[in-house]
């Protein structure tokens, strides 16, 4: 509860400095459009919630599976390509300024900006992994929560959408991308539970906003660079291309057999999407996927990180969408699909996956377009998929004696997309 309580109190406090920053700034230095998607005290505060969202979402899982009494192999240590990677989405804007591509701010209104958010991301990451001092999957230290890498990824993709998303929707998906897959490295590595890189997400884009946001209010129309563009309601696009990340948290944790029990954590998973659209609001995607899945035995009062079983896949998925305004639709989907597992790399070996999972899952949300051609989807869902675990227990693994388990599991998701219309 500590966890919840604390992350509870910095979301009330970044609410109110968001609602009191819109109520009280003058109507010329804030409510014009300023941000390249579109008017910015509304869509500020949408990234905002987003990443507040987020972060709230990490924390309450993080509360449900903190555990500090789990044994381990040898730690996993870090990966120089995540640490180099991490600041990329950051120094993005400032080489394409660099080279002359039509940036939102200033140099002085970007640094100004950017200092913002960076102080309020390394601040609240530095307090909360001290104040909750939550184990790594691989007990290397007591920093778990929440992902530094990723907050500083995910900070700097929103940076870049706000500079470059206007000129192109590339700038920003691609930056996400790197942000995505940062996130998933950090958790295949076993540095990570999903649930630290979602708060770790939800922090850098909460910070980048409030950053930004602030930067309007000092600035107000003085250093930028390059305007918004008018949106147009009506431009409407065949094909897209969107990264969907997601997280799952398991419905039925704990499967229990005579060897012992298996415990599945929330998992994450992220892959990229490309949508048809069809007649009558109807349209097909095809996903490409990574899942990855924290797993943990308990046997003999023994209870041990098991290890991350990752797999990959591929999803079908109709769908329909309905226009609710000019920048905001309903969306629901239905989506089948199947899971390769990749190899399962336990600590004893007690533990095995069978070789794969199909899936089913049916979700609802709502899409937002922020400029002519970038979207982003929100999204609520329930999925349910196949599972088969061999467990064998240490009293009777010399005697070759095993436990399989197996049937079908269900899962609460919340997805969040980045959408590139064609």
């Amino acid at each position: 509860m500590t966890i919840t309580r604390l992350l509870t109190a910095s979301l009330l406090l970044a609410a109110s400095i968001l609602t009191a920053s819109a109520s009280g700034v003058p109507t010329d230095s804030v409510t014009r459009p300023l941000h390249p998607r579109g008017e910015p005290s509304a869509l500020r505060i949408i990234g905002a919630a987003t990443g507040a969202g987020l972060l709230l979402e990490g924390a309450i899982g993080a509360a449900v599976h903190s555990d500090a009494s789990l044994s381990v192999a040898k730690p996993a240590g870090g990966n120089t390509v995540a640490d180099v990677a991490q600041y990329l989405p950051l120094a993005f804007p400032w080489a394409m300024k660099a080279f002359g591509a039509p940036v939102r701010s200033s140099w002085g209104r970007m640094a100004v900006s950017q200092a913002f958010g960076t102080a309020f991301m390394a601040g609240g990451v530095y307090l909360t992994k001290h104040a909750v001092n939550q184990p790594r999957p691989d007990l290397s230290d007591n920093h778990s929560f929440p992902s530094g890498h990723a907050a500083w990824a995910f900070m700097g993709a929103t940076m870049t959408a706000i500079e470059l998303g206007d000129a192109s929707p590339w700038y920003a998906a691609g930056a996400y991308a790197v942000a995505t897959g940062v996130a998933v490295q950090r958790v295949v590595a076993h540095r990570h539970f999903p649930t630290d890189v979602v708060a770790g997400a939800g922090i850098g884009i909460l910070a980048a906003e409030l950053g930004y946001y602030l930067g309007d209010v000092i600035f107000g129309q003085r250093g930028i660079d390059h305007p918004a563009s008018p949106f147009i309601p009506d431009d409407a696009r065949s094909f897209s291309l969107a990264l969907t990340t997601r997280m799952l948290w398991p419905t039925s944790a704990t499967l229990s057999c005579p060897g012992g029990k298996i415990k599945t954590l929330p998992a994450i998973s992220a892959g990229v999407t490309a949508s048809l659209a069809l007649p009558r609001h109807w349209s097909l995607g095809l996903s490409a996927m990574m899942q990855s899945t924290p797993l943990q035995t308990a046997a003999g009062g023994v209870t041990a990180n098991a290890g991350t079983l990752n797999a990959i896949g591929v999803e079908l998925s109709p769908g329909y969408e309905w226009q609710a305004g000019k920048r905001v639709s309903l969306t629901a989907a239905l989506s089948g699909g199947y899971y390769k597992n990749l190899s399962l790399k336990t600590t004893d070996g007690s533990l095995s996956s069978g070789s794969g999972t199909p899936t089913g899952r049916l979700e609802a949300g709502a899409r937002i377009r922020l400029t002519n051609r970038l979207s982003c989807n929100a999204s609520l869902g329930y999925q349910l998929s196949h599972y088969s675990y061999t467990l064998s227990s240490p009293a009777s693994a010399s005697a070759g004696g095993s436990h399989t388990l197996s049937g079908t599991a269900g899962a609460l998701t919340i997805g969040v997309a980045t959408c590139v219309n064609l």
